[in-house]
């Protein structure tokens, strides 16, 4: 399906603090014989205050960051699509990847409703490793493409981007029109929007070192004293915010 509704959680109680795991029943035989349960990766949720914790759990219902494709790979999912099977495992790895978007959703508007903030970082689901499984298999440059077989596999991964579409949709509700909103990856683009950032522009290269400065740049404060990296000149728009000193 499109939701995660098919998990259950189940709030473990430890020394720790809870921590809550989600359950999804795949498949079971009519017998009882055979049955496919999984078990979502956990997290613990790591906060200053318990308090925060304990009410950040009661609204979102535990901390989930990616999706198993580790599961997928393996077949635990059943036959991929390159495999021999019929799309089930692809569906059933983007239900975990769906499960991780929905709770990742959850924990920024919980952040953004219920804590006073500066700078809000939200996480997006990691797809990357789901993504590079395919790459091969979807370009037709490699060797051994299989036309028929990207076909039925091209769906599966735009999905994936539908999925982070979706989380970047939700952060930019919460943010408001008047914030600047900024989508940053270790290894991918740098995407902004928001008061002072120019509009439909080729970024070019944005390295990892030139987000601090960048962002720095568009806030209108110094960057950082050791930052290495430059300002992605492209991305700044002809009204940005005043200067002003991040110094004391």
């Amino acid at each position: 399906g499109d939701t995660a509704d098919g998990f259950q959680a189940l709030t473990v109680p430890l020394p720790g603090g809870p921590l809550a795991v989600a359950f999804r029943l795949f498949a079971l035989a009519s017998d009882g014989s055979d049955l496919l349960l999984y078990q979502a990766p956990v997290s613990p949720l790591e906060t200053s205050r318990d308090r925060v914790r304990s009410a950040a759990l009661q609204s979102i219902g535990g901390f989930i960051g990616h999706g198993s494709v580790g599961a997928y790979r393996t077949g635990a999912f059943g036959k991929t699509l390159a495999a021999g099977g019929d799309g089930t495992a692809e569906a059933r790895y983007l239900e975990t990847v769906r499960l991780a978007a929905r709770q990742l959703g959850r924990l920024t508007e919980f952040a953004a409703r219920r804590t006073r903030y500066d700078l809000l970082i939200g996480r997006l689901p990691d797809v990357a490793e789901g993504l590079a499984t395919w790459a091969d298999l979807l370009d037709p440059k490699r060797p051994g493409y299989d036309s028929a077989l990207a076909a039925r596999l091209r769906p599966h991964a735009d999905a994936l981007f539908r999925i982070v579409d979706g989380c970047v949709g939700i952060l930019a509700a919460v943010a408001g029109d008047d914030a600047m909103l900024a989508v940053v990856a270790p290894e991918g683009p740098f995407a902004a929007a928001g008061p002072g950032v120019a509009a439909g522009v080729d970024l070019g290269l944005v390295r990892v070192i030139d987000v601090a400065p960048t962002l720095s740049a568009l806030l209108g404060i110094d960057p950082p004293a050791r930052a290495p990296g430059t300002v992605a000149q492209a991305v700044l728009g002809r009204s940005r915010p005043a200067r002003a000193s991040s110094k004391p």
